[in-house]
């Protein structure tokens, strides 16, 4: 695909600043290490991650690999209990991060004022830009130095904060599957210049409007992303389910009429994925791999682990979701009814 496009160029040229903004981040991951060392409780009772939109993917990308680094329970706050209910829990002991590309969100402001002076946690922040609203009510700050995203689907920052949360796990303990962190810039390159997998895709399922996308573990973070990119770029419904959660019902409104997207990284969980697939390919399912082989639909390296390997994922959905709202003649860098910051939540 040429660079030169004008509809979702911006988009493009964002997704293509990755292997930089990556890079930048990696050379600066000591600093990042000694932010969370000195803001981390000691002891540390858990982890709580909070977001909205793309950065709530990445807390759940973050729930798997800082669980997996520090041992302590890890979960997925929920602001309204803080906004909306006006409750103040006891967060003695936790480690809370924040996750904000734009710093601006009202209620992540709102929900870290309310969790550092009220519910005694430690709150890291993660966004975008330093100087924002939220560098003000952490104890700590994390800028990912994207520079300016200015198309409303997120990319650069997506992958930034994925890899900014993965380096401070890494500061606290071990994250399997991560050897090799630095080619991970390398990597994302390589994903960047294949466009023809996309697209080939994109022809196969063009006459399509629903979509699920499945994974399980670590990538259940990519299916998530994924699917918001697909419905906020090309419009297409989509949804994004772990594997034990379509089996659970939702495999019920799958039909030859809705195509089924796994992402099967390496690790334990990636045959769980080829399992379902397989089942649903059996019963006339249109379906695609996004994995570690040749072959597939949307290959990704296998000189790496599933950690890294999520990362690619989320990649290879952004080339996913640009190709497939081209092909229905949108313009994802100005989708309707979406702006960049989300103030009403």
């Amino acid at each position: 695909m040429s660079k030169e496009l004008v509809v979702g160029a911006v988009m493009m040229s964002e997704m293509y600043e990755q292997p930089e903004v990556l890079a930048r981040l990696l050379e600066r991951s000591s600093e990042l290490g000694d932010v969370i060392r000195k803001v981390c409780p000691d002891p540390l009772a858990g982890v709580a991650f909070l977001g909205r939109g793309s950065s709530g993917n990445v807390g759940t990308f973050g729930r798997y690999v800082m669980e997996m680094s520090t041992g302590r329970p890890t979960a997925l706050l929920a602001p309204s209990l803080l906004t909306r209910y006006a409750r103040t829990p006891n967060y003695e002991g936790q480690l809370v991060i924040a996750l904000s590309q734009s710093g601006m969100t009202s209620e992540i402001i709102e929900s870290c004022r309310v969790l550092r002076d009220h519910c005694g946690a430690k709150v890291i922040g993660i966004t975008n830009d330093a100087d924002s609203d939220l560098a003000s009510v952490v104890d700590a700050c994390v800028s990912l130095e994207a520079g300016d995203e200015l198309a409303i689907p997120a990319t650069k920052t997506v992958t930034a904060q994925m890899l900014a949360v993965l380096i401070l796990a890494s500061s606290l303990g071990q994250v399997e599957s991560v050897d090799g962190i630095g080619q991970l810039p390398g990597l994302v390159s390589e994903v960047l210049n294949d466009w023809d997998s996309p697209e080939v895709l994109v022809e196969r399922w063009i006459n399509y409007d629903r979509l699920f996308v499945t994974s399980r573990g670590v990538a259940y973070a990519a299916a998530l992303e994924a699917s918001l990119k697909i419905k906020e770029s090309a419009l297409v419904f989509s949804q994004g389910l772990s594997t034990g959660d379509l089996r659970h019902g939702a495999v019920a409104s799958v039909s030859t009429a809705t195509p089924v997207l796994g992402i099967a990284t390496a690790g334990p969980v990636g045959a769980d994925v080829r399992r379902l697939l397989e089942n649903l390919a059996d019963r006339g399912v249109p379906t695609g791999l996004c994995a570690p082989a040749n072959g597939v639909d949307l290959p990704l390296s296998a000189d790496t682990g599933e950690v890294l390997q999520t990362i690619l994922a989320v990649v290879r959905a952004q080339q996913l979701a640009l190709t497939w709202a081209l092909r229905r003649g949108l313009d994802p860098d100005k989708p309707d009814l979406l702006s960049k910051v989300t103030q009403e939540t």
